[in-house]
Formats: C-alpha cells, structure tokens, sequence
C-alpha cells in the first residue's frame, strides 16, 4: 500500500477533525499497515514519513483526541512515555489509576497474594514466622518479607497535614 496525506482519506473515516482507521490494527488497537515493506505503526508513519518530523526511539505518538484510531496529522503529537503516563493520570483519578495499575500487573504476572490478604498480614499477623505465612498462603517468603515492609501491595498514603508530621 503507498500512502500519502492525499490517499490518507480512502483509508479513514473522517469525525470532526479525526481520521479513524478503517484497516487494520495491532492488538492493543492502534492502526498497523503494510507501507513500503513489513507492517508498521501508521501514526509514527504519518508522523515521521508523511508529516517530515523527527523521531527518536523513546518517542511514542499519541493523538491530542486520545482515540486510539486516529491517524489525522492535526491530531497527532511526539510524547514521551513518561508524559504518557502523566496524561493518563490527568485523565483519570489518581486512585483510579492505581487500581488499574494493579488489575494490569496481577492480570500480566498473576498474583497469589490479594490487598485483603496484605492487609490481613501487615495488620495482624506482622511478628508471625515468614516461613509460616509463605506455607499458608503459597507463595515464598521474600514475598512475604516485602509485604510486612511495604515493598508490594502498598497502600497509597494519605498527605500530610502542613502543620504536622503525620498523616492529616
């Protein structure tokens, strides 16, 4: 497929200022097409190739609609991924993010051990035998190590209180 800013248009339905691929995506849902070769991102394409800007490698390509599917080159801007993840966090709550973090990570890795079951440690059972606690729970000690420090399943802190040095 040869695609130009004039053939961009047979390819996408136009919304507003959006262009929405029409073809195919990869699968996390962004526009994926054979262009001038092996299947490639067609946001960086357009970016880079179609548009003349640069990019390096950390670079990620992002629209300002926040639509996956958008390929229009008004909408299109270079971000880092840490600028990413701070839109994101604009985008959503903060403890909302978190439990979205925390789906994703026991969703990608799996997980023996639930917050309820953190918190049932950390709370009452803290000067029990890490041993014990991994044989009850199967998982390993570490793991039961860095639950009673804090390590993983933390819990998000409260901010301080500006006269104080403890928790508001």
């Amino acid at each position: 497929m040869k695609l130009t800013l004039e053939s961009l248009h047979a390819y996408c339905t136009a919304e507003g200022d959006c262009l929405l691929w029409n073809l195919g995506t990869n699968s996390a849902g962004y526009p994926m097409a054979r262009l001038d070769g092996p299947a490639q991102n067609v946001r960086r394409y357009v970016f880079s190739e179609l548009m003349g800007k640069e990019l390096c490698g950390k670079h990620r390509i992002a629209s300002k609609c926040n639509n996956r599917l958008c390929v229009s080159p008004a909408c299109l801007i270079r971000l880092t991924p840490g600028q990413i993840i701070s839109r994101s966090y604009v985008n959503r709550n903060q403890d909302d993010e978190l439990e979205y973090r925390r789906a994703k990570m026991i969703e990608r890795y799996g997980a023996v051990l639930s917050l309820e079951i953190a918190r049932k440690i950390r709370a009452d059972r803290m000067h029990e035998p890490n041993n014990r606690l991994a044989a009850e729970y199967g998982c390993s000690k570490k793991t039961i190590y860095e639950v009673k420090r804090g390590t993983i399943w933390r819990e998000r802190r409260v901010a301080s209180s500006v006269f104080s040095w403890r928790p508001a």
